[in-house]
């Protein structure tokens, strides 16, 4: 996901079948989501939101900021009986990784798992 390669380039620095690649990719970003979950959380206070918009503000001059979300298309092989459920707006069919980052480049929420056809006014 890193390198922004397509599966076709990946399949031969890596010796794995394209088709191989698009399973691994999802399977990898669930397991990373699953193992690092319990360290993803959010302040449960008034003072700990605060101190989240205090680091934005003196670090990045964002005053009243509580994190920066972004999302990316990842590419995958379209599910069977799938249709257009999973073909985005960039021509290909991905799902969506969503995350939520603090001043402190901390991961405060992350979903995956969105289908590409999502538009970015219905990701939850």
């Amino acid at each position: 996901m890193a390198t922004g390669d397509n599966y076709r380039s990946l399949m031969y620095l890596f010796y794995v079948p394209h088709n191989t690649i698009s399973v691994l990719v999802k399977e990898t970003c669930q397991a990373i989501c699953d193992e690092y979950s319990e360290l993803v959380n959010n302040p449960t206070t008034a003072d700990g939101w605060k101190e989240i918009a205090d680091v934005y503000s003196r670090r990045w001059n964002f005053h009243h900021a509580l994190g920066a979300l972004d999302g990316k298309h990842i590419r995958i092989k379209t599910p069977p009986d799938a249709g257009s459920t999973y073909y985005n707006y960039k021509g290909y069919n991905s799902f969506v990784l969503l995350a939520l980052v603090d001043g402190d480049y901390k991961f405060r929420w992350v979903q995956l798992g969105a289908t590409g056809s999502c538009p970015d006014s219905q990701l939850p």
